[in-house]
């Protein structure tokens, strides 16, 4: 029970520091760009699953008789696995904003640049909290923890005369 209540209460105050920072202003670039980063905060969320992994590992080397590979393996994997995915979201991801354009670098480093005026839909998932900025044959996708995420959705409000509602982002 106190696990649980630890837990929910470790959760409660990520959420609100990730809430607190995306409302942060954005960096301005030697160019004058916006540029939108997730929080460090993820990356340093991301790095306690590859502590945890390292641990499990080492454990799993020492005591390697004592120990069913079949069971943990996939235990490291997973560790590993979310805590790279975190810490390239965090280091990796970023939106960079002008007034011509918005241009994404995605966690694997692949760019993608959509002119401001042949934007042909923005859509809110409240699932997962993604703005969808599509022009018909492609999609930036603009997390709602990036830091400036409302700088992102009053120009691109402006630039296409699409409100907030229209977009499906609820005040």
């Amino acid at each position: 029970m106190t696990t649980s209540i630890i837990t929910t209460v470790l959760i409660f105050i990520f959420l609100y520091f990730i809430k607190k920072t995306s409302k942060r202003k954005s960096k301005i670039d030697e160019n004058g760009n916006s540029v939108h980063r997730l929080p460090l905060l993820y990356g340093i969320v991301g790095i306690i699953p590859l502590i945890i992994s390292l641990i499990i590992s080492i454990a799993t080397i020492v005591d390697i008789e004592n120990i069913d590979l079949a069971n943990i393996i996939p235990i490291i994997v997973l560790f590993t696995s979310l805590g790279i995915i975190m810490c390239l979201m965090t280091w990796m991801n970023k939106v960079i904003l002008n007034s011509n354009e918005i241009i994404q670098r995605n966690m694997w480093g692949k760019t993608i640049s959509i002119k401001l005026d042949e934007i042909k839909s923005i859509k809110f998932n409240r699932v997962s909290l993604y703005l969808n900025i599509r022009d018909g044959k492609k999609k930036i996708k603009c997390h709602e923890h990036l830091e400036g995420f409302q700088e992102i959705v009053k120009k691109l409000s402006d630039k296409t005369e699409m409100s907030e509602a229209e977009m499906g982002i609820v005040i």
